[in-house]
């Protein structure tokens, strides 16, 4: 958690605008979260996560140009090869709006 103002950070990863506009509703009604950022695809999460650095981090499963599964495996390679212990990992939380069932098994 951020220790300056003791609020988790929330960044939410969704293609979908109803996605992302109801989770920073839901979240943002805890005074205890921050939506510090959304974004509507991981290339431009990528460029805002270098900027909010969140504690817990929404990813949708299924995303056009790269999949969820994708995402969160490329962003645990990234945390490794910068020494950040798992431990210090930064908390994904999958969103699942899906068609197909055996993709959250997968992402499991």
């Amino acid at each position: 958690m951020t220790e300056c103002n003791n609020r988790i950070k929330v960044m939410s990863v969704n293609d979908l605008a109803v996605v992302r506009k109801a989770l920073r509703s839901i979240l943002e009604s805890d005074s205890s979260i921050e939506v510090v950022g959304t974004a509507a695809d991981p290339y431009a999460a990528a460029q805002k996560l270098r900027k909010v650095m969140p504690d817990v981090i929404t990813l949708d499963i299924e995303m056009p140009r790269m999949d969820g599964q994708a995402v969160l495996k490329r962003m645990r390679e990234i945390e490794r090869d910068m020494g950040i212990e798992e431990r210090d990992q930064t908390l994904v939380i999958m969103i699942a709006t899906l068609e197909d069932p055996k993709n959250v098994v997968e992402a499991y």
